[in-house]
């Protein structure tokens, strides 16, 4: 992952937070990965997170999964890929922020 700039409001420190939940879809569940950048400062965030569900990337369906645990195992390692894409774009957004002059005014 990319290093962080500072917090074009406040100067502060960003710190990325990636965490992940079991998500209902279309009446079954499925992993939801959730990435957000926040200042540790003034609490600038980088909006509700990138969300990637396993459901939105494979063709398969809950049922391939049960019956074939390697199919589960190469899809979630795809998963991962995505995830791992979509937090460098979250970086990246919050990187290209124009950053402020903060005067101690």
């Amino acid at each position: 992952m990319s290093e962080l700039k500072p917090c074009p409001f406040c100067g502060g420190d960003a710190e990325r937070t990636e965490w992940r939940e079991r998500g209902a879809y279309d009446g079954h569940y499925s992993p939801q990965t959730f990435i957000r950048i926040r200042c540790t400062v003034c609490g600038a965030k980088s909006g509700d997170g990138v969300k990637q569900n396993m459901i939105d990337i494979t063709e398969y369906k809950v049922e391939d999964f049960r019956n074939n645990p390697a199919l589960r195992a190469a899809e979630e390692d795809r998963l991962a890929v995505v995830v791992r894409d979509s937090s460098k774009a979250v970086d990246d957004l919050w990187n290209a922020r124009i950053a402020v002059e903060v005067s101690d005014e």
